[in-house]
């Protein structure tokens, strides 16, 4: 599993991101939009197209779950 440090690392290393709150949540946004969420230290969400969650799902079906 990917620690938390490593995802902030990961998330704002790509240009303009930056990190916010949102709901008591880390989150990370690009333009106002997010992109992702922390939502313990087990989760995440990644905000992604059809085709990218379908991806992913098949990729890791043992760590990813389409929401």
């Amino acid at each position: 599993m990917i620690s938390r440090e490593r995802v902030r690392e990961l998330a704002l290393a790509l240009p303009e991101a930056v990190e916010h709150d949102h709901h008591g949540r880390p989150s990370f946004r690009v333009a106002g939009r997010i992109f992702a969420t922390l939502w313990d230290e087990g989760h995440m969400n990644v905000m992604l197209d059809e085709a990218g969650i379908l991806s992913a799902v098949q990729a890791r079906p043992d760590a990813c779950t389409p929401f």
